[in-house]
């Protein structure tokens, strides 16, 4: 039996008593000094330096011992002892005990019986199982992605296209909107469902039409399928551009394009005649703001249940009208003109609402069954509160006044 000191942190120094491991017992046995922690800590370096002779030394003895001499120069430890047996040992126990002093050099303590040896060998055995399974997995996942094809050719997740469903578009909107939103952004004929970006493409794509007011939503579903519901803009009026041409307006003031519309339906759109400014032309798809437009579009919001029972065909803005407060007077299939003023709701301080301007038109209609006599047309003013004045055209004369 021997003793052994074990450098543990400079505040413990565990003094170790090595015995047979039926009957081992460890004991810790403080130390009250820091001085004895230091010197406890320079014998375990020099214990530390000569490791390497000792265990060669050991080595040796056990050789001596397997020949049937007795020629060691000192005991053997009684761990050895117990690990090593008889004299009848064979290689295997040799090899075992060099394995055994080398775990026991590396873990650094003087504890090496033998289940701290099972202990280290199967942390070995473990930790090489981990590292085959590991290896094991890389290469099957290798090999699995060089057997199975791609998913993104199979035909589960491709969508071709011409295959897109959209939500039907009206009859003002031109049938092949789906051809020419993918034209434009480039797609391929064919997508993949797989693609992560594919519902912001599509949405972004079909956003910059000039046709699609707004992109509801965009789903994709397999088998492979796209839908993207969408909401489109409808034409409100028509306005004149610096060429010329009557441009379609809807009611966010987006100049659309005139191209994609039949001369019949353009002919039915009401006309904003009047205004100072004009819009630029090759401009379709953005936004033509001014306060005359807006103020345009607003009333013929306001007037789009009555239009064709008051069979009207033009708005137009008063030219003695401040821009930013701008006036209107409704044009009628017959030429006549009815003076609406303000195209505010709640109409002008000097004006009735828009509610009493309408009755006062249906009251009128109601009278004379028409806006436009057999005489011609008139000028008809709606602005007062109380009254509504007719008179021919060019006539300033008051010929009938309620």
């Amino acid at each position: 039996m021997t003793e052994a000191a074990v450098l543990s942190p400079p505040e413990t120094l565990r003094i170790v008593r090595v015995v047979p491991r039926k009957t081992r017992r460890v004991r810790q046995k403080p130390l009250q000094s820091q001085a004895g922690c230091l010197s406890a800590w320079r014998a375990r370096e020099n214990e530390t330096v000569n490791g390497v002779r000792r265990f060669s030394t050991r080595v040796a003895r056990l050789g001596g011992e397997l020949h049937g001499r007795d020629d060691a120069d000192g005991p053997l430890r009684a761990g050895s002892v117990a690990m090593i047996g008889s004299r009848r040992t064979g290689l295997g126990r040799v090899l075992a005990f060099v394995v055994f002093e080398g775990i026991c050099m590396t873990e650094g303590t003087f504890e090496h019986t033998g289940g701290s040896v099972r202990s280290a060998v199967r942390r070995w055995l473990v930790g090489g199982v981990v590292v085959l399974a590991a290896a094991f997995s890389l290469v099957a996942v290798e090999r699995i992605r060089r057997w199975v094809p791609p998913l993104e050719s199979n035909a589960l997740y491709r969508v071709a296209t011409d295959a897109i469903e959209c939500t039907p578009p009206p009859r003002w909107v031109p049938t092949s909107l789906r051809e020419q939103v993918l034209s434009r952004a480039g797609f391929p004929t064919e997508l993949s469902l797989l693609d992560a970006d594919l519902n912001a493409r599509l949405a972004a794509a079909f956003a910059a039409h000039p046709w699609v007011r707004r992109v509801v939503r965009v789903q994709k579903t397999v088998p492979a399928r796209i839908v993207v519901e969408l909401e489109y803009r409808e034409p409100l009026a028509c306005v004149r551009d610096r060429r010329g041409r009557w441009l379609p307006i809807d009611r966010d003031g987006v100049l659309l394009p005139v191209e994609d519309l039949p001369v019949s339906f353009l002919a039915e759109l009401p006309k904003v005649v009047g205004l100072e400014e004009l819009p630029p032309p090759d401009r379709v798809g953005v936004v033509w703001s001014t306060a005359q437009v807006g103020a345009a579009v607003s009333l013929l919001e306001r007037l789009r249940g009555d239009w064709e029972r008051f069979e009207l065909q033009a708005i137009e803005c008063l030219s003695g009208s401040a821009p930013d407060d701008p006036q209107f007077a409704l044009i009628t299939q017959g030429g006549s003109r009815i003076l609406w003023g303000h195209a505010g709701e709640s109409g002008h301080p000097q004006e009735p609402p828009s509610e009493e301007k309408v009755a006062k038109l249906e009251q009128y209609l109601k009278k004379f069954g028409g806006f436009d006599g057999p005489a011609g047309a008139y000028e008809i003013d709606v602005r007062r509160p109380q009254e509504i004045v007719r008179r021919p055209l060019g006539d300033r004369g008051a010929l009938w006044r309620r």
